[in-house]
């Protein structure tokens, strides 16, 4: 929406998001970090109790994902993330070991099936959180979709801040949503054949 001094979005919660372990206060004290450290957009509301969001528009260019293939853009976005990781912290925890197992859950429960691929997937995030080890707790971006990211000519400024499978289930939005899970397991089963991923569990 456009007003007087400006370009507003305005960003609406989707039906039964809680589901998903999306907490609408926890995205707005987020997106309050990522705005303070000049990668989020400006906050300007929030609404309760619908959860609402209000931030200044951000003017810029999508970042596609052929452009993080040049190292200056990847070097951009890594600046951008390690902003976010150095500032403020955030009152909520995201461990995606154990979101992963508790959307499983909650798929199930709404009868989704679970494909065959999730228990593979499910064994090497194992290995992976063995190799890590304890690590300490920083805020952190853990949804790198490109599309999230805009270049607005100086830095790579990053947009939704919310916290494949549970969406077949809940959503509504006309998306081949098994189709994009299945897409992604089988990158995952792909990098996990690979000989550089082997030797990194193996530190």
């Amino acid at each position: 929406m456009t007003l007087d001094d400006g370009a507003y979005v305005l960003r609406l919660g989707g039906k039964d998001t809680e589901l998903l372990g999306i907490d609408r206060r926890v995205e707005h004290e987020a997106s309050l970090a990522a705005a303070a450290v000049g990668v989020g957009p400006e906050v300007i509301a929030f609404v309760e109790p619908e959860g609402y969001l209000v931030t200044r528009f951000l003017e810029g260019d999508v970042v596609v994902p052929e452009a993080i293939r040049d190292a200056e853009a990847l070097r951009r976005v890594a600046q951008s993330l390690r902003a976010v990781h150095a500032g403020p912290p955030i009152a909520a925890r995201f461990d995606s070991f154990r979101v992963v197992e508790a959307h499983a859950v909650t798929a199930t429960t709404h009868g989704v099936t679970i494909p065959p691929a999730y228990e593979r997937a499910r064994d090497t995030a194992a290995l992976v959180e063995r190799a890590r080890g304890p690590a300490p707790e920083r805020p952190c971006r853990n949804d790198l979709l490109t599309a999230n990211f805009i270049d607005d000519g100086d830095r790579i400024r990053i947009v939704d801040w919310e916290w494949g499978v549970v969406q077949q289930a809940l959503s509504e939005l006309d998306f081949d949503f098994r189709g994009y899970a299945e897409e992604h397991f089988e990158r995952l089963e792909r990098t996990a054949s690979e000989r550089a991923f082997r030797k990194a569990l193996a530190r």
